[in-house]
């Protein structure tokens, strides 16, 4: 019994250890892609911007008001 508890002790502890190493060498940002910045502010929350010409649009849009590119989403 005694040595059973040792043995699980020592695998917690290499698990924990291992998930520390994991967190500590990951990438800062989801899906391991590094995130470029798109310069679009909070303001454009709840909004599509056009990625031809940047263009804040309605979520509703399909299609860009300013140059007609179809919009993502």
């Amino acid at each position: 019994m005694d040595q059973t508890f040792l043995l699980a002790l020592a695998v917690a502890f290499v698990v924990v250890l291992a998930a520390i190493g994991r967190i500590a060498t990951r990438s800062p940002s989801p899906s391991g892609q590094a995130a470029a910045d798109t310069g679009i502010g909070v303001s454009t929350e709840g909004m599509k911007v056009c990625p031809k010409c940047r263009m804040g649009n309605l979520w509703t849009e399909r299609t860009c008001i300013n140059c007609g590119t179809k919009l993502r989403g």
